[in-house]
């Protein structure tokens, strides 16, 4: 089964569980005199499954229906990210008292660790031709920074990254593609560290026009400046465990080529994309700059490149050289992080300037006055006038920015003003990084009113691969607030069901000081309206099953032929099927703008969560908000069984807990038909086991087995009784729907030797005493309805069902030995 949802923002940790409970032993036919003449027929044996220590959802996929077996029961689930606490996820199957557990082994969950990849620039110029990759390794569910210093690079490693090594190190692989070719850096991360691998792309990779390597449909939407193109490549990293320390790097080029993302050849974790790099040819030593232009006529630049404090912020003013302006004043001013250092003509053959320092009142405004001295007509361009030097003051452990203030006058009353803003930083950053655990929001806000939210956590990143928190620091903003919303301090991102689509590629941009970065998630929405799916829709009167009149009741229905005795004697009246009812819905999102409408119908293009023939069931989300509109004819108990109370027609909602909408409807009838119980189904369980494997040829799906034993190989080893009804309608239904307090079960054994009866408030077991002559023996099972409702006049009893507990104690099977299995008393 494989992971078809986009794997583009792959789950940091995802893992699919498809369980199923299998190979219930035969029963045996036992020739008796009873009520009911025929076999029980097969039903779906009641083990119920549940994921523990991870957020989940359990999932349904759609496909033809295949013929009933007794034997099997499959549940789907996805694991959607790590829970709280540092406990191991696990997978819980129980029949009745009986319960096993099985954790899910690390390397079903890529190899038991998450690695956070994030690309620190995604516009990388041949001046400087370095593709920089951070990565981290989570401990649980959190982004953790420390205080050590990580190194970066395949030569960089640290002492104590070596020894951390025995605890859980990996070495993680990046790869860069282009056409044919491919470029690789690695890097040795270990839990709660953090590495920076480095990636060289060759000089011809570089290119300014629109050819692309890329085989993603994400090409050219690489973040960057507006306007320039250059060659996209994509970018993917795998990880493998590396007690060693050494960390050189894995040769995956075949791999790719075979299926990028797919593969898992060799020891380690699948290839898996982080994104793509716009590749942009620049001339040698080309460096970046502010610019403002005041008055139509004088331009003033410096370098965009922060400031340290031992550093010199140079400002160059330029004139154009056919601007005939012979003399103009431009004055600044600075705030307390700079400070005036000195102004110089560019050419004293062709200026003069006369400089005048802040004093009184503006103590930080300098005063320039600039004269021509000779006409210069043979350049052309921008002609140099003059510089002024600032230096930094008290330059604070974060990153700041300083505001200089620009005014230019020129003759004939003609003034301008402008602002130029330059950082200044004790700490040489080259990145920023927003991580997040994981990249997928399920939008369930929508269906609980709850809000859904994912912890962010920026970091600024060093040179040498250091790490610093600067979520605080953070400005923040989400391109698209009706799809995915970032808290005012940026510390998270959330749903809280105001919504109104979901997205498979939403972008929030995060800001500190110069640095700045794109953070990509997919959000997914509830498909309205929602599916109530209802085993049996129609409920009828079940035929000799008498339960107590509530309250509740507008009306009794009574059997014809007893009522007149009903109405003079106890207020009785007949039960009413139940069914199991589940609400199920695809989540999906709206598709990148590149992929067109439908040429049919015109209709947007939508993503699925998982895939289209997949849905989440989200019962146990909704179950708060189910109602039945006319209560008087039907009931829905505990979010999951449906009741018929009396006969009418109605139908079963699910409201939205944020406003007065129908999140989903079914209409369900409660008829006068009457139906009788035809057989009594008999389950004796004395053991169960569970098993984790993954699925062949799919990623992150792993098979859990639950299988039921019924053979009893020791004295005084115990087997759970569990039993189920079918009608004369053809319906099945677990006992264990009903309410205990309305029926009886009479469990009996002809020979005591062979096997008792234990009975406690829930269950009732039958204990092992001796193997007898059939090695087995057989059980009779009486359903009765509630002593207030007996009648004199007849039995009481609905139906009759056996069974054949089997014994063999000579047997070589060591049930407490087997790994897994697990009869726990009541």
């Amino acid at each position: 089964m494989m992971l078809n949802f986009p794997l583009r923002s792959l789950l940091p940790v995802v893992a699919v569980a498809v369980l199923t409970a299998i190979k219930v032993a035969e029963s045996q036919k036992a020739a008796v005199d009873i009520d009911t003449s025929s076999t029980p027929s097969p039903v779906y044996p009641s083990v119920n499954f549940k994921v523990l220590n991870v957020d989940h959802v359990f999932l349904r996929r759609d496909s033809p229906t295949p013929a009933r077996n007794s034997s099997q029961k499959a549940q789907t689930f996805l694991i959607t990210g790590r829970g709280a606490g540092l406990l191991q996820p696990a997978v819980n199957a129980s029949f009745g008292p009986l319960t096993v557990d099985a954790p899910v082994p690390p390397d079903f969950l890529l190899s038991g660790r998450t690695i956070l990849p994030f690309i620190l620039v995604r516009q990388v110029r041949s001046s400087s031709p370095v593709v920089k990759i951070l990565f981290h390794m989570p401990i649980g569910s959190d982004i953790t920074v420390g205080q050590e210093r990580m190194g970066s690079g395949e030569d960089n490693v640290s002492k104590s990254a070596r020894a951390k090594t025995k605890d859980g190190g990996h070495c993680v692989t990046a790869y860069a593609f282009w056409e044919t070719k491919e470029v690789r850096g690695a890097c040795l991360v270990s839990p709660s560290g953090f590495c920076v691998a480095q990636l060289k792309p060759e000089p011809t990779w570089f290119g300014s026009g629109s050819r692309s390597g890329s085989s993603s449909r994400e090409a050219g939407k690489t973040e960057g400046v507006k306007g320039l193109q250059g060659n996209v490549v994509d970018v993917y990293f795998q990880s493998r465990r590396d007690p060693t320390g050494q960390c050189a790097p894995q040769d995956s080029l075949q791999r790719v080529r075979g299926g990028r993302g797919g593969g898992s050849g060799g020891a380690g974790t699948p290839m898996r994309r982080i994104g793509s790099v716009n590749l942009l040819k620049t001339p040698p030593g080309n460096p970046t700059f502010f610019r403002l232009r005041l008055g139509g006529a004088v331009v003033v630049q410096t370098s965009s490149k922060p400031l340290k404090a031992t550093d010199v912020a140079t400002f160059y003013v330029f004139l154009p050289s056919t601007s005939s302006l012979e003399t103009f004043t431009l004055r600044t001013t600075v705030k307390s992080g700079l400070s005036f250092s000195a102004a110089r003509p560019s050419d004293s053959a062709l200026w003069d300037i006369i400089v005048e320092p802040g004093r009184g009142a503006t103590p930080n405004t300098v005063s320039v006055v600039c004269q021509r001295k000779v006409a210069v007509t043979a350049r052309r361009g921008l002609l140099e006038v003059l510089q002024l030097d600032f230096v930094p003051k008290d330059v604070s452990e974060q990153a700041e920015s300083q505001t200089i203030s620009w005014r230019l006058e020129m003759p004939g009353n003609v003034k301008d003003v402008g602002i130029m803003r330059i950082f200044t930083t004790q700490r040489d950053f080259v990145g920023l990084a927003p991580l997040v655990m994981k990249t997928d929001i399920l939008n369930t806000a929508k269906l609980m009113g709850v809000t859904v939210s994912v912890p962010v956590k920026t970091l600024a990143v060093e040179a040498d691969g250091s790490v610093t928190d600067v979520t605080n620091f953070t400005r923040c903003r989400s391109t698209e607030e009706e799809v995915l919303k970032v808290s005012e301090r940026c510390d998270y991102v959330y749903v809280n069901g105001n919504e109104t689509r979901g997205k498979s590629r939403v972008v929030l941009d995060f800001t500190y000081s110069f640095l700045s970065a794109q953070l990509e998630m997919s959000v997914w929405i509830p498909r309205l309206p929602l599916l109530i799916d209802v085993a049996d829709p129609e409920l009828s009167q079940i035929k000799g099953w008498r339960v107590p009149v509530t309250s509740g009741n507008r009306r009794s229905t009574w059997d014809s032929e007893e009522e007149e005795d009903m109405r003079k004697g106890r207020g009785c009246m007949l039960q009413y099927q139940h069914s199991k009812l589940t609400v199920l819905t695809p989540f999906i999102a709206q598709a990148d703008a590149d992929m067109p409408p439908d040429p049919l119908t015109g209709a947007e293009p939508v993503e699925y969560f998982m895939g289209p023939n997949w849905q989440v069931d989200v019962t146990n989300l909704v179950r708060s908000f189910l109602k039945v509109s006319d209560p008087d004819v039907a009931r829905v108990q505990n979010g999951v069984v449906l009741q018929g109370r009396t006969v009418g027609t109605t139908t079963v909602q699910v409201l939205s807990p944020l406003t007065s909408l129908v999140l989903a409807e079914r209409s369900i009838s409660v008829v006068d038909d009457k139906v009788s119980v035809t057989e009594l189904g008999v389950q004796l369980v004395s053991g169960l086991s569970l098993s984790l494997q993954l699925s062949p040829g799919s990623y992150g799906a792993i098979v859990a087995t639950a299988t039921t034993r019924e053979m009893i190989t020791q004295l005084e080893q115990e087997a759970v009784v569990r039993c189920w009804v079918q009608f004369s309608d053809g319906a099945v239904t677990p006992l264990e729907l009903f309410d205990r307090s309305i029926y009886s079960l009479t469990v009996s054994t002809p020979d005591e030797k062979v096997a008792t009866v234990r009975r406690t408030h829930q269950s009732t077991f039958l204990v092992a005493q001796g193997e007898g002559k059939s090695q087995g023996a057989l059980v009779r099972v009486e359903l009765r309805i509630c002593e207030e409702c007996q009648k004199s006049k007849r039995k009481g009893k609905l139906a009759v069902g056996t069974g054949l507990l089997r014994i063999n104690l000579q047997s070589n099977i060591r049930v407490s030995e087997e790994k897994g299995v697990v009869a726990m008393r009541d």
